[in-house]
């Protein structure tokens, strides 16, 4: 690890510290599986471990919702979230703390959902359909927590982000 990637992560974590965050969710993308990068989140993990911070993996694909795309999402659970903390080679302190979703359905756009027939934009939708998209993100985790439950256990947690709105739903949902 060059001194100058040392010196940005150890500000970084001063900085998470200073101001009392004590979870991280990290956009990685595929590089928990790709060889040549795995090492590198296994330290940072390691590091941020050591100072009591999780660190979850986080998923953010607001198409996951759909039941069609439910293989592509445990698809990159299972690349970049099972197989990186099963690892045979992986410390405790260097694996992911939770599964973290960031999936919005009321950030769905018409570039999102073009190439998926019969699935709309959010802002498109009736009142009904939104609450047919809502269900359909509860849905999504269910199947993730069935997924990961073998490989992970049934204690290893999934986060995720809703907007404070979700919980005041009225006629228009």
């Amino acid at each position: 690890m060059t001194l100058f990637r040392s010196l940005k992560e150890t500000q970084t974590i001063n900085f998470l510290k200073t101001h009392g965050i004590t979870r991280v969710y990290g956009s990685y993308g595929n590089r928990p599986s790709d060889p040549a990068e795995e090492g590198k989140i296994a330290a940072w993990n390691a590091k941020l471990h050591a100072e009591g911070i999780e660190s979850h993996f986080l998923v953010a694909n607001n198409t996951y919702i759909f039941p069609e795309k439910h293989g592509n999402m445990t698809t990159r659970i299972t690349n970049n979230l099972i197989n990186f903390n099963n690892s045979i080679l992986r410390l405790p302190e260097e694996m992911f703390d939770a599964l973290h979703f960031d999936v919005e359905p009321q950030g769905l756009s018409s570039a999102q959902v073009a190439d998926l027939p019969g699935r709309f934009a959010w802002s498109t939708l009736s009142g009904a359909q939104k609450r047919d998209y809502v269900v359909m993100l509860f849905e999504m985790y269910g199947v993730a927590r069935t997924h990961i439950t073998p490989s992970l256990g049934v204690d290893f947690p999934i986060w995720g982000d809703l907007p404070i709105w979700f919980d005041s739903l009225t006629s228009s949902v």
